[in-house]
């Protein structure tokens, strides 16, 4: 904890809920049984796998038009990882999570990986709150989801408009 500061990082809401409240549909390399947290190395790409998890739930609860709003969250990551980033994404969900349970007796603190909508990027699936450092609100969006998807991105820090299809969005093979 820094100056004035009284809680450890990982007990912050936003670095803690994500293991206290696991996935029920698990995520990209594990099933709802782990918890994990994926974070990415570039606004781009966080932005990109965003549009692409808001869209799949927006569509799976049939959501009206609206305006979404979302917060970016930047923090440090320290701790021992397994690199995956010289592999392609499995497609297949269940041997992803075999990989992943595999990696779980490593015991690591997560895993590098290459996030298939951007694949030049880097994410990292975090296993442990403690391998996380305070968490700092960095820019502000508003997702507008049109009924059918995000159409755009407005972000409120210098009013830019950003499409998803610039920010290299693939459709995903599957859903994480």
């Amino acid at each position: 904890s820094g100056p004035g500061e009284t809680e450890p990082a990982h007990l912050q809401n936003w670095n803690h809920a994500p293991f206290t409240y696991p996935n029920p549909d698990g995520t990209r390399f594990f099933g709802p049984a782990t918890a994990a947290l994926e974070l990415f190395d570039e606004l781009q790409t966080a932005l990109a796998v965003s549009v692409r998890k808001r869209e799949a739930f927006l569509s799976s609860t049939n959501e009206v038009p609206m305006g979404l709003d979302m917060r970016v969250l930047v923090r440090r990551v320290t701790g021992r990882f397994a690199d995956c980033r010289g592999r392609g994404v499995e497609p297949d969900r269940e041997v992803r999570w075999r990989a992943g349970r595999a990696l779980l007796e490593k015991q690591v603190d997560g895993l590098l990986f290459r996030p298939e909508e951007r694949p030049s990027a880097t994410g990292i699936s975090i296993l442990r709150g403690q391998a996380l450092g305070r968490a700092i609100q960095g820019d502000h969006f508003r997702f507008a989801w049109d009924g059918e998807r995000v159409k755009s991105l407005y972000a409120f820090r210098d009013g830019v408009v950003v499409l998803p299809e610039s920010l290299g969005v693939a459709k995903a093979a599957f859903a994480a």
